[in-house]
């Protein structure tokens, strides 16, 4: 049987990472293209309508999403990062599921990377990982 390796782990985080960090870029850069159709869908789930704050928060929210991506994919403060993508597929399952009844397969499986990101952090190959060092090693357990 194959022993995971540190390796192995510093690889799947890399992978979980850009995989993750590169849905989020695109998400983001393709809401600020269709500003207005981002209007109507945040009014539309009935949180905030565009008279308040509809209006704000999709202007603010796909920059979110932009900045989110760019920090897993460069793996600079991957744990925090991960953390607020986490939430916010949270917020947006309960909104989706809550308003249109869709499909939350996708919003899970986010949560589920994400947080699996937040404990495992950046990594060997991250910016993380250069500034601070190696990131957490395989089999370490602090006591």
């Amino acid at each position: 049987m194959h022993q995971f390796s540190q390796r192995d782990f510093d690889q799947a985080t890399l992978i979980l990472r850009v995989s993750l960090g590169i849905y989020f870029v695109v998400a983001g850069l393709a809401q600020l293209v269709n500003y207005i159709g981002l209007v109507d869908g945040v009014s539309g789930f009935g949180i905030v309508t565009s008279s308040f704050g509809g209006g704000i928060v999709a202007t603010i929210f796909p920059w979110i999403e932009l900045i989110l991506g760019l920090l897993l994919i460069l793996g600079l403060t991957t744990s925090i990062a991960a953390a607020l993508i986490a939430l916010a597929s949270f917020l947006l399952a309960v909104v989706n599921g809550f308003t249109s009844g869709a499909s939350l397969s996708k919003e899970i499986l986010f949560i589920a990377v994400a947080l699996a990101l937040m404990l495992m952090g950046g990594g060997a190959y991250s910016l993380d990982g250069k500034v601070r060092g190696v990131g957490k090693k395989v089999g370490v357990h602090p006591k």
